[in-house]
């Protein structure tokens, strides 16, 4: 038993400042929160406001994302798997909506009843505001109102955008798309 505390106490040392916040919670009506990591507080929350009922996971999960999450759940039950991934919304304290990753485990007994939920989530708010810019600078090509080309060393195209077809079909000079 010694030695399983001072694991504990390990993992707790090795979480408590970083981006990673854990979950472990009771399986019932209320997914009842048993513990949470420190540093919920980059949340705004302390543990105590989850383990003691305050806050509860469906009310920290962003209200458009709560039956998603919940039928992640549910499936993952049904189907009988160990853990499940998903990427959604919360609120944090502030009422500010972040993104996460959750990684859960699901724990189950002898008779292989579901009795408690083991997870983490990580922020992953900054990663996805980089992915929207992305998608926003890679539809520049396509919506540019002037001719946009790329082409190989050997001077094929490769893409055009629809202003540089025109272009395009007086500069073609074989079949093979090369200038």
């Amino acid at each position: 038993m010694q030695n399983f505390e001072n694991n504990l106490n390990l993992l707790h040392e090795i979480y408590k400042d970083g981006p990673v916040m854990i979950f472990i919670w009771h399986y019932d009506k209320n997914t009842a929160v048993k513990y949470v990591s420190d540093n919920i507080k980059n949340l705004g929350y302390k543990p105590d406001d989850f383990t003691s009922g305050k806050i509860t996971l469906d009310t920290l999960v962003y209200e458009d994302d709560l039956s998603m999450v919940k039928d992640r759940l549910r499936a993952s039950i049904k189907e009988n798997k160990k853990s499940f991934e998903l990427t959604y919304r919360i609120i944090n304290k502030d009422n500010k909506i972040l993104w996460v990753f959750d990684h859960t485990s699901i724990l189950r007994d002898e008779q292989n009843n579901v009795t408690q939920f083991c997870g983490y989530l990580i922020d992953i708010t900054k990663q996805k505001q980089i992915e929207e810019q992305v998608k926003i600078l890679a539809k520049f090509p396509d919506e540019n109102p002037n001719p946009v080309f790329r082409f190989s060393l050997n001077g094929m195209v490769l893409y055009n955008n629809k202003s540089a077809q025109k272009l395009l079909k007086q500069w073609i000079t074989s079949d093979d798309n090369n200038l």
